[in-house]
């Protein structure tokens, strides 16, 4: 189930949780890699990949091609609140077709709109990243960048999306397509459209990466990926300027190990990273401040 809990006080009591997915009565089917945003004045949007479609190991897409018979197709479904999660929606379809374990990313626009990025199934085994604006009849997705990357499996590297002020639309993921391996970037004015890809990292030693990307006040972004050109994991960051070349990169101080980061922005002089880090059997969460000025 996908469960949701709303605070009032900052975290200090929470509600009781409520499940987002309304087929809770049917036979167990998997609901993840959730994403949510804030929308209109008191609103939420959330996406998510659903399995309730699939009736058996092979998944057809929407484009008629076959899935791969040991991870079939997700569909993403969609609710929303109007209220900040007091009350739901029921259920809806948005779209099908997605790789079954590439996150969902939802942003806010300045207008108070949701956009939706994730990584597409297409034919030929091909999976690229798209996105698209969360509607009531949710519209046909755009790829980001023609990667037309040919992979048997879900690589389960979703895409990460932020947009700016100035409505910029910001898009930071993995590619695996032989020697063309990396975490890219692409900054969009214009929706919908395809980029340019701007090149983050890239090695043949690479491992799957899951990058995070914030947008900065002066048109750029900050993204965060959790690989390096050798293949070690540690929390590096690459700073893209808003005329889309990378001004500058880092890496995060004792994050060897360190996977899936997050990035929150703080003004206009510095940010925070998170990140999961492995400690003996388990995981802990940790954070960095980072100057941006």
């Amino acid at each position: 189930m996908l469960r949701f809990a709303r605070s009032g006080d900052g975290g200090l009591h929470w509600s009781t949780p409520v499940s987002l997915n309304d087929d809770s009565t049917g036979a167990p089917v998997s609901h993840q890699f959730h994403g949510a945003a804030w929308v209109g004045d008191s609103g939420l949007a959330v996406a998510w990949l659903d399995e309730r479609d699939v009736s058996g190991p092979v998944a057809a897409g929407t484009d008629g091609h076959a899935a791969h018979a040991s991870e079939p197709d997700a569909t993403i479904y969609l609710t929303a609140s109007r209220d900040f999660g007091r009350s739901w929606s029921a259920n809806r379809v948005g779209w099908k077709a997605a790789c079954p374990c590439c996150r969902v990313s939802l942003a806010r626009t300045p207008e108070g709109k949701a956009v939706a990025a994730w990584r597409k199934h297409f034919p030929g085994n091909v999976r690229d990243v798209v996105a698209a604006v969360v509607s009531e009849q949710p519209t046909e997705p755009h790829r980001v960048h023609p990667d037309d990357w040919a992979y048997a499996g879900c690589p389960h590297t979703g895409p990460a999306l932020a947009i700016g002020g100035d409505s910029s639309t910001h898009v930071a993921w993995y590619n695996g397509k032989q020697g063309e391996v990396g975490v890219y970037y692409t900054r969009q004015t214009k929706h919908p459209s395809a980029g340019s890809a701007v090149e983050l990292i890239s090695g043949p030693a690479l491992g799957v990466a899951h990058p995070a990307v914030s947008a900065l006040g002066d048109g750029g972004a900050l993204a965060a990926y959790d690989v390096s050109a050798d293949g070690v994991r540690s929390i590096r960051i690459a700073r893209v300027g808003p005329n889309g070349r990378v001004v500058g990169r880092d890496v995060v101080a004792g994050s060897e190990g360190g996977k899936y980061p997050q990035l929150a922005i703080l003004g206009d002089t510095a940010a925070v990273v998170a990140w999961t880090a492995s400690v003996g059997e388990g995981s802990q969460m940790r954070l960095a401040r980072l100057q941006l000025r």
